[in-house]
Order: structure tokens, then C-alpha cells, then sequence
């Protein structure tokens, strides 16, 4: 499957512009600045180039769409880290496509939630009537940091986990087909639909 994302940013005030600044980081935690970036449609004349930091006026949004972002290598994933000066919020948006034209599409939103400690996944899929979750956790700290996933199903106390340690700014991705995890977690048909805990 070949995916491509997008994602929004919302400015919040009903008053004040936002200065917005957009950080891209591989996943080794290498990080790029893009400047500028291209915006949402940029065959259309009057939109310009962007530069980054960005300004956004009160209410108002700017779509950001991967591939025509400037000096980002392609066939690479990225997280990304949103930064202003005025309430935001961001939605991710991401779309798949394989061989035989099938089509896939799925969302996530960043806002001041992100960057805890722990954080709680209500949903997480291993072989649940043939579908697998995938886990982007990107370590926000400028130091390594040792991650634990670990795996309930209506129990206290988890039924599987994994640690990884996670360089600085780096992104560990973690499918649950993963020989780490798969082994303790049931995949025999219908499969397994469960929680996760980050910490």
C-alpha cells in the first residue's frame, strides 16, 4: 500500500494571528525545517508559497500536503511537531492506495494533549478479523527515552508488553504483527481487540 498524508492547522483565536512553526522529524529523529512550505494546492496561482513560521489569522486554517512539501526526501515517514503562539489544532489526514485500487483513509488529531508521559489507547487491533493497529510513538524528550507498550483485555494487569528505547525526538513504529508481541497476544480468528497503555 502506498500512503500519503496531509494535515490541517486550525488557528483557535477568535482574535489574535497565529505564528505557526512546522518541524519535521524522520524517524531517527533527524529534523528538517522546511522553508518554505508548498501549501494544499499549489497548481492554483493565487496560492503562494508559504513561508515557515507561517501567519495564521484568527480562525482560520492552512492545509499542509505532504508530497509538496519542500526538501523532505520521498518514500520517508515523518512526524511532525506544530508549534504557535495562539491555540491550535491540528488533524492529520492519510490516505492508502495498493495494486488492485483499493482505497484506504484514516485520521488523527494533535493538540495539547500530546507530549504526556502515558498515554491511553482505547482500541488496538491484532489480526481482529484480519486487520492490525499501528503505533507511532515518537519520543518528544532531547534525550533517549525507554517506552513500554503493554497489552489488556478486560484485566488489570496486562496480558503482553514491549519496551523499546527511543532516541531523542526519534519515532519507534510498532506493528502488532510484531514477533516482540504477537506471540502473547491471541490471533487465532476472530482475532484480538483490545487497550494499550504508553508510558
Amino acid at each position: 500500500v502506498t500512503w500519503k498524508s496531509s494535515f490541517t492547522v486550525v488557528n483557535l483565536s477568535p482574535d489574535d494571528d497565529a505564528t505557526v512553526t512546522v518541524t519535521f522529524y524522520d524517524d531517527a529523529g533527524d529534523y528538517f525545517a522546511p522553508n518554505p512550505l508548498l501549501p494544499d494546492n499549489p497548481a492554483t496561482p493565487e496560492n503562494e508559497e508559504v513561508l515557515n513560521p507561517f501567519t495564521l489569522l484568527p480562525e482560520t486554517s492552512r492545509i499542509i500536503v505532504m508530497e509538496f512539501v519542500d526538501d523532505l526526501p520521498d518514500g520517508e515517514r515523518y512526524a511532525v511537531i506544530v508549534s504557535a503562539d495562539q491555540p491550535i489544532v491540528t488533524m492529520a489526514n492519510l490516505e492508502g492506495s495498493d495494486t488492485l485500487a483499493f482505497s484506504y483513509h484514516g485520521s488523527y488529531r494533535g493538540g495539547a494533549d500530546m507530549g504526556q508521559l502515558i498515554a491511553y489507547l482505547p482500541s488496538v487491533s491484532n489480526a481482529f478479523y484480519d486487520w492490525y493497529s499501528h503505533l507511532s510513538i515518537q519520543n518528544m524528550a532531547s534525550i533517549p527515552m525507554s517506552i513500554t507498550v503493554s497489552f489488556y483485555q478486560n484485566t488489570p494487569t496486562p496480558i503482553a508488553a514491549i519496551t523499546e528505547e527511543v532516541p531523542a525526538y526519534a519515532t519507534w513504529r510498532l506493528t502488532m504483527d510484531d514477533p516482540g508481541i504477537s506471540p502473547a497476544l491471541p490471533n487465532e480468528y476472530p482475532g484480538w481487540n483490545g487497550a494499550a497503555i504508553v508510558e
